[in-house]
């Protein structure tokens, strides 16, 4: 008995720097709208980036911030169906790609959720005080 494809919705239409990512990578499957990716050395984030995840346990990140392998780092996501998203993790490899300027893809192994306080998630641009007493 012959097996029946299943129909899969065609995707979105990809980026010009998700589809530089994807022929140096491979598939890849965006799962955040904007990410902050930043090293935990530091107080504040500072760049917006995107989060493409690659496998379990890990994503990639395309981010201009320097962050260097073994190093514990903090992401911040928005969207995906998440309205916020913190985790720390350890730089486990790096790459770099040219999009018109240097452009690092890290790649980060999840250790452990963090908390987030109302007053990060301000910082992070929520909306009123609802959204971040709900997190």
């Amino acid at each position: 008995m012959a097996k029946k494809k299943t129909e899969h919705p065609a995707p979105a239409p990809a980026s010009d720097l998700e589809l530089k990512i994807s022929r140096k990578f491979g598939r890849i499957k965006v799962s955040c709208s904007a990410v902050l990716a930043f090293p935990a050395r530091n107080a504040h984030p500072r760049v917006k980036a995107r989060l493409i995840q690659i496998g379990k346990g890990g994503c990639g990140i395309a981010t201009d911030e320097r962050l260097y392998i073994g190093e514990e780092c903090l992401v911040w996501a928005t969207g995906g169906g998440h309205k916020y998203l913190g985790v720390q993790g350890q730089v486990v490899w790096m790459k770099s790609i040219y999009d018109g300027h240097e452009t690092s893809i890290v790649g980060i192994r999840f250790t452990k959720s963090i908390e987030l306080t109302a007053e990060l998630l301000r910082y992070l641009g929520a909306k009123d005080e609802a959204t971040a007493d709900e997190a």
